[in-house]
C-alpha cells in the first residue's frame, strides 16, 4: 500500500465501500472509482448495489453489520438517506439530502459533498469566495448546497433564482439565520436572468431537462471577470458554458463537479488525494460507452 493510504484494520477484511442505486445502469461512479483504487494501488472495492427506496433502510442496516467502510447515495435516495443514518453533517442537515455517507464512531454519518465540490473546483482555479459575491440559479439540492457553502466559506453575498420564489424565498431564509454576515437576496424569475454586476460566480444548478426555453442567462451578463459553473453533467458543454467561453469567462463542467464530488469522497474514506486527471479520463471513457 503506498505512503498515505488508510492502514487495513484487518489483512482478513478488505476495505469495501458501496453506491446504493435505484438502478445500476449508466452509473459511471464505480467505473471512476475503481479506475482511482487501481491507479493508486489500493487494496479497497468499490460496489454498486441496486436497492428500492422502501428497502434503503434494509440496505443500510446492511452496510452496518458487513462493516462497509462508507458508498454514495444515487439521486433516487438522496433525501431519504440522512433520515436513515446515525449522524449528519452540517450541510447534508442544511440541504435535507446526502450524497455520500462514511463510517464513524456514531455509526453511518450522512455527508453532501456538493458545496463543497463547488468550491473546491473553484479555488483550484484561483477563485476564493471568501469576501466574494455569487448568483445562484436554482434552488434544489445543488442550488441550495452551493448556497451553504458558499455562506460557509464567508461569502459576501449570495443572489438566489428559482423558478418557484417560495423554494428561494425559503433558502434565503435559512442561510440569512445561519450565516448573518452573508447578504442573501432573492432574484425574481424573469428570464433572461441578469447576473448581477457585483457577482463574481454563477452556479447555474438548473437540470437541463427542468428548462425548455433556452438560455436562462441575459448574455450581456456574462463578464470575463465571472467565474461560470453549470452542474450538468450532459452534454458536457452546454448552452451557456459556450456562450461564457466565447465571452471570456472561466468555466466549469458538470462533468468536473462530479469527479471532485468523488474525488473528495474517495480521500476522506482512503487517506489518499486522488488523481482527478485520471478519475475524469475514466468518467469521459464511460460515458462515450453508454
Amino acid at each position: 500500500m503506498r505512503e498515505g493510504a488508510a492502514p487495513v484494520a484487518s489483512r482478513a477484511m478488505q476495505p469495501i465501500v458501496v453506491l446504493l442505486a435505484g438502478s445500476a445502469a449508466a452509473q459511471p461512479s464505480q467505473y471512476v472509482m475503481e479506475r482511482a483504487i487501481r491507479h493508486h494501488d489500493l487494496d479497497w472495492r468499490y460496489l454498486t448495489a441496486e436497492v428500492a427506496p422502501d428497502r434503503l433502510g434494509d440496505a443500510l442496516a446492511g452496510v452496518r453489520a458487513m462493516g462497509f467502510c462508507g458508498g454514495h447515495f444515487d439521486e433516487i435516495h438522496q433525501r431519504a438517506a440522512p433520515a436513515l443514518l446515525d449522524a449528519a453533517d452540517e450541510a447534508a442537515q442544511a440541504v435535507g439530502a446526502a450524497d455520500c455517507f462514511t463510517r464513524c464512531e456514531q455509526g453511518l454519518t450522512a455527508v453532501n459533498l456538493l458545496g463543497p465540490a463547488a468550491t473546491a473546483l473553484v479555488r483550484r482555479r484561483g477563485f476564493d469566495p471568501a469576501g466574494r459575491r455569487a448568483m445562484i440559479v436554482g434552488a434544489g439540492k445543488m442550488g441550495r448546497a452551493a448556497t451553504f457553502q458558499l455562506a460557509a466559506q464567508r461569502a459576501a453575498g449570495v443572489a438566489v433564482a428559482d423558478r418557484n420564489p417560495t423554494a428561494a424565498e425559503e433558502l434565503a431564509a435559512m442561510v440569512a439565520a445561519r450565516f448573518p454576515d452573508c447578504g442573501v437576496e432573492v432574484v425574481a424569475w424573469q428570464p433572461p436572468l441578469a447576473v448581477p454586476e457585483s457577482a463574481e460566480l454563477l452556479v447555474h444548478a438548473v437540470p437541463a431537462a427542468a428548462h425548455a426555453e433556452g438560455l436562462l442567462l441575459a448574455p450581456d451578463s456574462l463578464r470575463p471577470t465571472l467565474h461560470v459553473l453549470d452542474v450538468n453533467i450532459a452534454p458536457p458543454c452546454t448552452e451557456l458554458l459556450r456562450e461564457a467561453a466565447a465571452r471570456g469567462c472561466p468555466t466549469y463542467e458538470g462533468l468536473d463537479l462530479f469527479v471532485e464530488r468523488l474525488a473528495l469522497a474517495f480521500q476522506a474514506w482512503t487517506g489518499v488525494e486522488p488523481d482527478r486527471r485520471v478519475m475524469r479520463e475514466a468518467a469521459e471513457e464511460f460515458l462515450m460507452e453508454v
